[in-house]
């Protein structure tokens, strides 16, 4: 019992568990609620799948690797899932683990029989393909979102910034509101990164449009989605500077007003493709595609 209370203290209360009744080994699913510094208002679940099987299992090495299949999963859905995935997830998975850990929890220890392992291996790669199924298909959503959620705190962390250096140069009179110059450098830069965000928005719309891989990470992939609003305000920078210096002739005939270059960053930062196409031909890559 005091075992007991220190595991709950380390890992947090038992939402199921199975214990076998002739050996030491069992399963668990502990749920541990914390409150991160950064965010005191809100409480985070971190949900951990537990297993110690050897024992049990050691005259049935076939009935070992299943549950091993079965830890190995609910290892990847603790870390990458969050919220109701990650619990229906791992309820699956605990099901078939205490499922296979009592069918060899018996008294007097034997190998089952060769028909009833087949039958059980069956059964058991069945349920493995559809919990793998649907734990893929739970982490690309929870992996769209993280990424959603960085970009979002990118774009607010570059409106900051630019915001502040505008007003600061404003304030020790470096830079007029009405210069027209002033107003396209900046329109240029939010435009480029409204381009890149919303482009992601449009493919994330779509079944294959925008894919990532799920298991990096939450704070890398997050980092990533943060720096794309960086990335689109750079290139609407760069094809502004390559435009006002005359390197790059985008519609000669066009006047180069300030919605003239809203509109190019725009498209700058919501195809980047087109953004280096641009930039490649004036630079003489050799990736730049040939007419």
């Amino acid at each position: 019992r005091r075992r007991l209370r220190a595991f709950k203290l380390e890992n947090g209360s038992l939402l199921y568990s199975y214990w076998c009744r002739f050996e030491s080994s069992g399963v668990a699913i502990t749920d541990k609620v914390v409150r991160e510094p950064r965010n005191l208002w809100r409480r985070d679940s971190i949900m951990r799948m537990h297993a110690a099987t050897d024992w049990r299992t050691a005259h049935a090495p076939r009935i070992a690797a299943m549950l091993h299949e079965w830890e190995t999963l609910g290892i990847r859905a603790s870390e990458v899932l969050r919220g109701t995935s990650e619990k229906i997830a791992l309820q699956q998975i605990y099901a078939a683990t205490s499922r296979l850990l009592g069918f060899v929890d018996r008294k007097r220890p034997t190998a089952p029989s060769e028909e009833i392992v087949r039958q059980l291996e069956r059964i058991h790669d069945r349920e493995l393909r559809d919990v793998s199924t649907y734990y893929k298909r739970a982490a690309e959503n929870q992996a769209r979102i993280v990424y959603f959620q960085g970009m979002i705190w990118g774009g607010a962390i570059l409106a900051a910034l630019v915001g502040a250096a505008f007003l600061l140069g404003w304030a020790l009179g470096w830079l007029d509101p009405n210069d027209v110059r002033v107003q396209v450098f900046f329109v240029t830069l939010a435009m480029g990164a409204t381009g890149a965000m919303l482009s992601v928005m449009t493919r994330m719309a779509k079944a294959n449009g925008f894919n990532i891989d799920y298991e990096v990470g939450r704070k890398p992939a997050r980092f990533l989605g943060a720096l794309r609003p960086w990335i689109g305000a750079m290139f609407a920078l760069a094809l502004y500077i390559a435009i006002r210096g005359g390197v790059i002739a985008v519609l000669p005939e066009a006047e180069q007003t300030v919605f003239f270059f809203a509109a190019i960053a725009f498209l700058a930062g919501f195809s980047e493709r087109w953004a280096k196409v641009l930039i490649d031909s004036v630079s003489g890559s050799d990736d730049a595609p040939r007419q």
